[in-house]
């Protein structure tokens, strides 16, 4: 019983720790992105000029509405580069 209390105790400090710290996500895509950005809110959103614009048409109107930081990038590999993945993407999110 001794162990379970520790466990417990060592568990709720953990706890309380997470509540105190505020994880970063980082997503790419725009389906990943714009679920994610209505959510939980972005930081910034990183957007490729060559991506077709009505594919990022909603997320753009969406992060203008609510004030979210949209940096434009030139291409979309360079935002995959940026997500860690070997192919483009139209967009990328600090959540």
């Amino acid at each position: 019983m001794l162990q379970y209390k520790t466990l417990l105790c060592d568990y709720q400090k953990w706890c309380s720790t997470l509540r105190e710290v505020k994880i970063t996500w980082n997503v790419c895509g725009i389906k990943q992105v714009l679920k994610n950005v209505k959510e939980k809110g972005a930081k910034k959103v990183f957007i490729a000029k060559d991506a077709e614009a009505h594919i990022t048409a909603e997320l753009v109107k969406f992060c203008e509405a609510n004030n979210i930081e949209i940096v434009h990038v030139n291409t979309m590999a360079e935002i995959g580069k940026m997500a860690g993945i070997e192919v483009g993407s139209s967009c990328y999110a600090e959540i």
